[in-house]
């Protein structure tokens, strides 16, 4: 980590806090091997000969860059019957990889690419730095907020993905993850490929994560577009005031939902495994996060 993270100091009326501001960015030679779980566009057949078309790319051109090794599979070539061709058809044949296979992995390279989120290289008061991701044990040590406010859907799901593996990869227990907007990065889909990256990532951070100790909080406003895998494996509900098909969807019970879609703000219909039977609690906003 090329740069010491900025120290700030807050004085509010409970008292003082400090924090640490973390940049980010991603490093071809961190982020090319792990495509697969960063980027849901890749097809399952892409998925299994990725790393051997990635492999056999930089061999060739030696490129060990993300947009080195783009520019190389899609410059000119010749097959072998010396007719033109694009590189990543030519590397395609030789592995007897389909052009379509090959197609999908190129623009998955392409999408890294154009997320702007990969080598980025700042300017300090000295020479130029490379922004990398920051040491995530330490980071995620305590209290962090990973702000992505500023960032386009897709910039958002692949910062998402990629810190939630981090999550996985050095958690202590017990560590607690809440995952705002969640119908965001974890969407309805009908594609199937795309519907198997959410799913593994889902029951990574759920099922094998429990394990380890890490609690996963959903929020959203939006339930009718959250993936049915999200409300499959939350083993506790907290319902809002809501239409009713909403609720329906939720499994809240027929006799409960008539009285739920004009409940007081605040008033939270709580289904748990730990409850014999459901309950209702009264929420109130004791503090404002922003971030």
């Amino acid at each position: 980590y090329n740069i010491i993270p900025p120290t700030f100091t807050s004085e509010a009326q409970h008292g003082r806090g400090r924090f640490q501001i973390y940049p980010w960015a991603l490093e071809s030679k961190d982020i090319l091997y792990d495509l697969p779980r960063a980027i849901p566009i890749l097809s399952q057949q892409a998925r299994i000969f990725y790393k051997r078309v990635l492999e056999e790319a930089k061999r060739i051109s030696g490129a060990s860059g993300v947009d080195d090794l783009f520019k190389f599979l899609t410059s000119p070539a010749e097959d072998q019957r010396g007719r033109p061709a694009v590189m990543y058809e030519k590397i395609g044949s030789s592995l007897g990889l389909h052009s379509s296979t090959m197609e999908n992995i190129v623009r998955a390279l392409l999408a890294l690419v154009e997320t702007g989120l990969v080598d980025v290289a700042a300017a300090g008061k000295g020479r130029p730095f490379r922004v990398r991701e920051p040491p995530y044990r330490k980071a995620l040590g305590g209290y962090a907020v990973v702000d992505i406010s500023s960032l386009n859907t897709h910039q958002q799901r692949l910062v998402v993905y990629r810190v939630l593996d981090a999550v996985f990869k050095t958690a202590r227990p017990i560590t607690a993850v809440l995952i705002d907007e969640a119908h965001l990065f974890f969407p309805q889909t009908r594609n199937e490929d795309e519907q198997a990256f959410i799913e593994a990532h889902l029951t990574r951070l759920t099922r094998l994560g429990r394990a380890k100790g890490i609690a996963v909080v959903f929020a959203t406003h939006m339930p009718d577009d959250l993936n049915d895998v999200v409300i499959q494996l939350a083993n506790t509900k907290i319902v809002l005031r809501s239409d009713q098909k909403v609720l329906e969807k939720l499994g809240v019970p027929a006799a409960e939902r008539r009285f739920l879609t004009k409940a007081d703000r605040g008033l939270a219909y709580v289904q748990s495994y730990t409850y014999r039977h459901p309950v209702y609690v009264k929420v109130s906003k004791n503090a404002v996060h922003l971030g």
